[in-house]
């Protein structure tokens, strides 16, 4: 089992599942996939939480990280108009 620690940049491939508001016979939860690149900024024994380059947060249990590639945290810079 990977340990993820605070301030680990890189690719996240993980998944989400949330309950339907209006579940279906057989099928009341809703799983999103998602792979971005991010930084852990808070953890604990059972979850993370991911903040993307756009500043979104994800709240993601560990066990639903399915991959993690360590990248070099480069910022674009972001020039205004």
């Amino acid at each position: 089992m990977n340990d993820y620690n605070i301030g680990d940049y890189g690719r996240y491939s993980f998944t989400i599942k949330k309950k339907r508001k209006h579940p279906i016979p057989g099928d009341s939860y809703i799983i999103t996939g998602f792979d971005l690149c991010g930084t852990i900024v808070e953890a604990d024994e059972r979850n993370v939480i991911i903040q993307d380059n756009d500043d979104l947060i994800y709240l993601v249990a560990k066990k639903n990280i399915r991959s993690f590639q360590a990248e070099k945290n480069e910022k674009l810079p972001i020039h205004e108009l």
